[in-house]
């Protein structure tokens, strides 16, 4: 398996997309919480970090980051804009940009909200919600778009997601070397 992190992704994608059953993807069901969520939550958090130190390691080969801030501040130096990624998630009519707060050197919400639910679940279980679960499983969305984006040759992505998409493309179409521009 050459996508480890991709295959990953479309497992926790699948997780989330059978919660949907149970809570539709809709701004009324924003604080809506579960141990599922919690599970899905934590699992792409984790991802989260082990997706960006390989774009750390590919940004700064002798960097060795500790913790979100040196990863933010890493991938930040290497792509100024990579805070206006833009996923999709087409059949809600949504449109996220899961690193915004990282315009502002700060760490996004859903991943403050992780790391409460992780060090303080009792007091912290409501944080495992819809909301930033969406948000963080498009934050490793667009990892993967920036750590397979630039692979020659093209890692296989498939099969596509059915939730999350960049750019109205999913990343197996976009070609090495195109005009095609991340942000």
């Amino acid at each position: 398996m050459n996508t480890p992190h991709y295959q990953y992704f479309l497992a926790l994608e699948q997780d989330f997309e059978e919660s949907i059953r149970y809570a539709e993807v809709d701004s009324s069901n924003d604080s809506v919480f579960s141990v599922a969520y919690l599970k899905i939550l934590v699992s792409a958090c984790i991802e989260i970090e082990a997706t960006l130190k390989q774009l750390c390691k590919r940004y700064s080969p002798r960097s060795d980051p500790q913790n979100i801030n040196d990863l933010r501040q890493i991938v930040i130096s290497a792509k100024s804009n990579y805070h206006l990624t833009e996923i999709e998630l087409p059949r809600y009519g949504k449109k996220l940009k899961p690193w915004h707060e990282w315009g502002s050197n700060q760490n996004p919400d859903w991943w403050k909200a992780y790391n409460s639910a992780k060090h303080d679940r009792i007091n912290n279980y409501n944080r495992a919600n819809q909301k930033n679960v969406i948000l963080a499983l498009s934050a490793l969305f667009c990892n993967l778009i920036y750590l397979y984006a630039d692979c020659s040759p093209r890692p296989d992505m498939s099969p596509e997601p059915r939730l999350f998409h960049f750019n109205t493309l999913f990343p197996d179409q976009l070609v090495f070397g195109s005009a095609l521009q991340l942000p």
